[in-house]
């Protein structure tokens, strides 16, 4: 048996200087590692901290991206967009798979090392070589240096757009201290609920802290109260509201027609009360996807998916590009979502057997990914191996696995957060034929020999373990 792995589709290998550096960011306060303590959100302090290096910031055109859900997914859509529509773009998410590169990117690409290495070297040099970096050393953490040190990155390159994703929340986030062209804000839901709020209208506070006076915002379908505190921040600070909501018009044609239109132009880009509609459709080659505006302008793309819920986010990407730039070609927008690979989202990344690598690590993400793949190779056709963060719902993922899997491989999730895979596989009984083999590499091989060659691989239940699996893949491919 040999996997063809496709190579295309994989991780850039990783330049070890690089990475090197950017562990001194690991030196401070990293909640991601540590989600359990009290965190102290500081507007001030970041803005101060963006002070000591000239403001980057400021001169940058933003687009600023808040939600539960599809975040990420959204923000490289819309910079994939962007680029392809001829703006050098750069893109801030979090968290990264493989590389701390992916989180400050040209649209989804790394930079070449040398751009990495002397941000990260003019970041340490002012930090610790003056009086005011000093006097920050004990306060500042590492989300909000790698925030800066994007903005120090997309400064130095000349990005024309910056398409940047909260880390969490919005209100207090270390990236509200930027003056955006649009804000978008993805579909809500109960989250982080030490730090955001025990209700949904108090996690919408939080995120419509975003919205800023006079920048449209996009929104996606919410509940009656998230949406309710969404259009009252809009309506208080005189933002323009882009609804974003699912359903064709008539004049649409369905998903499979012919495009209409070959300019944006003309369209209100952001008036108050604009609702933009779209429509999707699976297909083997991937998720069709449609999207309407209110003055009869039709966009029509096949994402390189075959989730269904992407289709929502690439819509949402498609109405703010439309606000960044109202006259952009047609063309350009179905070209950019066409081609856009989601890393750790169902990504296709090998074949003999097909070999599918996804972070899902809720019951209903993996639900959507069971869904997607049942539709493509039958129920109970597919190997799974599954790995998850203590504290997750490993049941009700496994759950959702077994309609899908004929058998499980449960593993470690990563190396970066506390899993028991142990005790994974003790849940597991009972709910889908599984074995535990503990060790990440070994757990892949011994989903590829139960494959045989021919049924295809799932492996889900953790970003972390996505990110692993990735990493391993790599290595496989470099050698």
């Amino acid at each position: 048996m040999q996997l063809r792995l496709r190579t295309e589709l994989l991780p850039a290998p990783i330049h070890p200087e690089v990475e090197e550096a950017f562990r001194y960011l690991e030196r401070f306060a990293n909640f991601e590692r540590r989600p359990g303590e009290v965190r102290a959100f500081r507007l001030e302090r970041v803005r101060t901290l963006c002070g000591l290096f000239g403001h980057p910031e400021e001169g940058l055109a933003f687009a600023h991206v808040a939600g539960s859900k599809g975040k990420g997914s959204t923000c490289l859509f819309l910079a994939r967009v962007l680029e392809e529509s001829g703006f050098r773009t750069g893109l801030y998410t979090s968290p990264h798979l493989v590389s701390y590169t992916e989180r400050i990117s040209r649209a989804g690409r790394p930079w070449p090392p040398e751009v990495y290495l002397d941000a990260l070297a003019f970041l340490r040099g002012r930090l610790e070589g003056t009086a005011e970096g000093r006097a920050l050393l004990d306060e500042v953490t590492t989300f909000e240096l790698l925030t800066v040190l994007g903005f120090l990155v997309f400064r130095e390159m000349g990005c024309e757009w910056v398409v940047l994703e909260t880390g969490m929340g919005g209100r207090l986030d270390a990236t509200n201290v930027v003056r955006p062209r649009v804000t978008v804000i993805t579909h809500l839901e109960l989250e982080h609920t030490e730090h955001l709020g025990e209700t949904l209208e108090k996690i919408a506070f939080e995120k419509a802290g975003i919205i800023k006076p006079g920048v449209p915002v996009v929104v996606a379908p919410q509940e009656a109260g998230a949406w309710g505190v969404i259009e009252g921040r809009a309506r208080e600070v005189g933002a323009g509201v882009v609804r974003v909501e699912r359903g064709l018009g008539a004049s649409a044609g369905g998903v499979g027609g012919e495009v209409r239109g070959a300019q944006a132009g003309g369209g209100a880009g952001g008036s108050p009360s604009e609702v933009v509609r779209w429509e999707g459709v699976v297909r083997r080659e991937g998720v069709g996807v449609c999207v309407e505006w209110e003055d009869g302008l039709v966009a029509r793309s096949v994402l390189s998916t075959p989730l269904l819920v992407q289709a929502e986010n690439a819509a949402l990407a498609a109405a703010a590009w439309r606000v960044c730039v109202p006259e952009g070609k047609v063309g350009a927008l179905e070209q950019g979502l066409a081609g856009a690979v989601l890393p750790g989202r169902l990504q296709p990344v090998a074949e003999g057997p097909e070999l599918w690598v996804d972070g899902s690590h809720t019951r209903d993400s993996v639900r959507a990914v069971v869904e997607a793949l049942g539709r493509r190779y039958g129920w109970g056709e597919v190997v799974g191996v599954f790995g998850c963060v203590a504290g997750k719902d490993a049941r009700g993922m496994l759950g959702e696995l077994g309609r899908l899997c004929r058998e499980v491989v449960v593993t470690r999730a990563g190396r970066f957060r506390e899993s028991r895979p142990e005790e994974v596989g003790r849940v597991a009984e009972g709910v889908v034929r599984a074995v535990v083999v503990p060790e990440e590499e070994a757990a892949l091989g011994e989903a590829l020999r139960r494959a045989e060659g021919r049924r295809p691989i799932l492996v889900t239940g953790s970003f972390y373990l996505a990110g692993e699996i990735l990493t391993i893949l790599s290595r496989w491919a470099a050698s």
